[in-house]
């Protein structure tokens, strides 16, 4: 069965509770490589690949396999877990959105996480503003980084 997401008015309390914590998690880290860069930005445009093509299997492989993972979808309640977050795409690729990530800001790292400012746009006038945080695991014996956080960057996060 799969759960149903209810709209709610307390989704941004949660946000910016959120928010606040990754800003506190300490100094920006220095001397991140080239590689861990090109890592997250391939994980963070297969993310949005999966989404436009309704690919499930992609999009539960962008997701972090260890640790507690999050995501508040527009205008919905915060889910916990990587069964809702599925289930929760599994509905929203029943007509898979046409949606672009147009980076806003440099990824900023804080204690060994990634953290990504993007406009997501939908169609061609919307769009939202989004957080999207990867951390890097070890899969294979190499470190790739996977997201384990997806939602809006701030309580004023839509766009025109």
């Amino acid at each position: 069965m799969i759960p149903v997401l209810h709209q709610t008015k307390r989704s941004f309390s949660l946000l910016t509770i959120s928010v606040f914590v990754l800003m506190m998690l300490g100094a920006i880290a220095n001397g991140q490589s080239a590689v861990d860069r090109a890592k997250i930005l391939a994980t963070n445009e297969a993310f949005y690949e999966a989404f436009r093509t309704g690919d499930l299997d992609k999009m539960h492989g962008v997701w972090s396999p260890s640790r507690e993972v999050g995501m508040i979808p527009p205008g919905r309640d915060f889910l916990l877990g990587i069964n809702r977050i599925m289930a929760a795409f599994q509905l929203m690729m029943l007509r898979p959105p046409e949606i672009e990530c147009q980076l806003e800001a440099p990824i900023e790292f804080r204690d060994e996480k990634a953290i990504l400012i993007c406009d997501e746009r939908l169609g061609v006038s919307d769009s939202i503003r989004m957080m999207n945080v990867f951390a890097p695991e070890k899969l294979d014996g190499e470190t790739e980084w996977k997201m384990i956080y997806h939602g809006p960057a701030g309580e004023d996060n839509r766009r025109t």
